[in-house]
């Protein structure tokens, strides 16, 4: 039964019917050959009607009394018909009606603390932050826009990403930058649907928070849910409307039709607590190891800058406190600790490297040495991407002697947005190096730094 079939056609069918039986002129009984075939397909259409279920239509029960006579007229077996009310077209196996629902107070508060860890607002920066590329003339048109705030942690997470779904996609891209070629990544950006890009980034890393089989989103709504003499509002929380998805593929859709809600101001806080509505309080403390008895994970720090729990739940989609690999029993000195502390326990996608003047971050190779050659680099608490083209990084050591590699930080200032650097690991340059790094240690930059706490003897100049 053809799709198209709907209750216009029905109608247009038994008004064809009645005109014809309008044209008999005597013995009702002797109905013509033509009019006793029209009701055959007027019964036959009907039956189908009942039984047609389409993937995204859900048409209403049709009743019918049953035709004992062939001699009424057909108007008179259309008003015998009961038809409900058509109903929205809605797939059998949608989300519940009872969604969206609002957010409740305890909600709220649970959402702040996890966050924050005080059901306080979040600053104006967070709230005014959201995801934005640059203009397509811009030499960057596949970067985001961030700011030096605590939220540029997240903006950095969904760039890198945007960078593995833009660029690793591409299978001519990444064979012409294996070859030697000159690759154009602004020209490459430029054709493509950026704005779809990233819904699809932003709805990959929720469905992985809430292990590829459900998830919710946080949407503001237009109506204030909490009203509490104890809750100071942020003009967003409380307006939160949360919808939740069993189906990836409705997810994606629903977030490509509300893009405005991601990329306008507020969209990278929204982004944050879908992740961790989708996470769960449950299972965020079960990630950091941490009993259920009142304790909260905090995923911001006081400055309100990213923590290590919320980089890997926006990579990883688990919240582990660590980034070292699997469970670590003991500390340096060899002493046992008090409790387990729990790291990263599979390869993930996107990688991590991290230097810090003040005090050493220990980094496991799931996350030095990701599936693909990108890492959220850390130096002294600047978050940006590095990222290289070729794939074979990752997989064979001999890519490891001469490369390039990209530095991403989003910034407005363009002197500081984007940099490319040339790195050089051969053995014959490690006394070398090591000697300009003993000599110039404090005018070693920091993202050359941190490139050294994965190829500890190379050589990195700035293209």
């Amino acid at each position: 039964m053809a799709s198209s079939l709907d209750a216009f056609d029905l109608i247009e069918r038994l008004e064809n019917v009645d005109f014809l039986s309008k044209n008999l002129t005597s013995r009702k009984h002797k109905v013509d050959l033509s009019i006793t075939r029209q009701l055959t397909r007027l019964n036959t259409f009907l039956k189908d009607v009942v039984k047609f279920e389409d993937k995204h239509l859900s048409l209403p029960t049709v009743k019918l009394n049953k035709m004992s006579k062939l001699d009424d007229s057909p108007m008179e077996l259309c008003q015998n018909m009961v038809l409900p009310p058509i109903s929205a077209k809605v797939s059998s196996n949608s989300q519940n009606t009872a969604w969206p629902k609002p957010i409740t107070f305890n909600q709220a508060v649970d959402l702040r603390k996890v966050l924050l860890g005080t059901p306080l607002p979040i600053s104006k920066e967070w709230k005014n932050t959201g995801f934005v590329f640059y203009d397509e003339s811009a030499p960057t048109p596949w970067g985001l826009q961030t700011s030096l705030c605590g939220a540029r942690g997240v903006v950095m997470c969904v760039q890198s990403w945007i960078i593995k779904n833009m660029f690793f996609k591409n299978k001519d891209l990444v064979s012409a930058a294996m070859d030697g070629k000159i690759v154009s990544l602004a020209d490459h950006a430029r054709r493509l649907n950026r704005t779809k890009i990233l819904m699809e980034c932003l709805s990959e890393m929720i469905w992985r928070a809430g292990d590829k089989r459900s998830c919710k989103i946080c949407i503001t709504g237009t109506k204030v849910h909490v009203r509490n003499t104890t809750y100071r509002g942020d003009g967003i929380t409380e307006k939160i409307d949360i919808y939740k998805f069993d189906s990836y593929p409705e997810l994606l859709k629903f977030m490509s039709n509300n893009s405005r809600e991601w990329r306008g101001s507020g969209g990278v806080l929204l982004f944050v607590y879908s992740i961790i509505m989708t996470r769960g309080t449950k299972n965020i403390l079960k990630d950091a190891g941490t009993p259920e008895d009142g304790k909260w994970v905090q995923l911001l720090t006081d400055w309100e800058e990213v923590t290590c729990a919320l980089i890997n739940l926006l990579l990883t989609g688990k919240a582990a406190l660590y980034m070292h690999n699997g469970l670590k029993f003991y500390d340096n000195s060899g002493k046992t600790l008090d409790c387990p502390q729990q790291g990263i326990d599979e390869r993930s996608d996107i990688g991590v490297l991290a230097y810090n003047d003040e005090r050493r971050i220990e980094i496991g190779s799931m996350l030095k040495t990701p599936k693909y050659p990108i890492w959220i680099a850390s130096a002294n608490r600047q978050i940006g991407v590095l990222f290289s083209l070729k794939p074979e990084l990752m997989n064979h050591w001999r890519a490891e002697h001469f490369f390039d590699l990209h530095h991403y930080t989003g910034l407005l200032e363009r002197s500081k947005n984007y940099s490319k650097l040339l790195v050089d690991t051969r053995l014959d340059r490690y006394d070398k190096t090591r000697q300009d790094r003993h000599d110039r240690r404090r005018r070693v930059p920091a993202i050359e730094e941190c490139i050294l706490t994965k190829w500890a003897n190379a050589v990195i100049e700035t293209k």
